[in-house]
């Protein structure tokens, strides 16, 4: 589940900066509309950070529980 929601907030990110970019080709890199979609992306990128956190926390967790059941 949270990697489905990884992979899509991926694919949001890219949208967004593809958006961004098209934007700021037409009406420059300070219009406040360019700006607004920085912040946006810059949420989105935080959340997919974040996300991949979680993601290699879980993974460490079952392969330490994995090791400490290997030795019992």
């Amino acid at each position: 589940m949270i990697l489905r929601n990884a992979l899509a907030l991926r694919e949001s990110i890219n949208e967004y900066r593809e958006s961004m970019h098209e934007v700021a080709k037409k009406k420059g890199i300070s219009d406040p509309s360019v700006i607004q979609i920085s912040k946006q992306l810059d949420g989105k990128i935080i959340c997919c950070k974040k996300l991949c956190l979680i993601l290699i926390l879980q993974l460490y967790q079952k392969s330490s529980l994995i090791i400490t059941m290997g030795q019992a």
